[in-house]
């Protein structure tokens, strides 16, 4: 009555082997030291606040009870 269907196991296709870059390519060289600079120069950027603080009016209510 309820029986596992019969499932045939894939055939196994040989796959190449990919050669990882190494520090040594001049590319992997490249891409790391410009993402060096990047963190370098955004540096500090993240901060939105001056030296006295966040000196914006806060968007805050308080929450009202049903019937006031």
């Amino acid at each position: 009555m309820c029986s596992t269907p019969k499932i045939s196991t894939p055939p196994v296709v040989p796959s190449e082997p990919v050669a990882t870059p190494t520090m040594a390519d001049s590319k992997v060289t490249k891409a790391a030291a410009n993402q060096r600079n990047k963190a370098a120069a955004n540096f500090g950027r993240d901060v939105r606040t001056s030296a006295s603080g966040d000196n914006s009016q806060a968007s805050t209510s308080k929450k009202k009870l049903l019937g006031e």
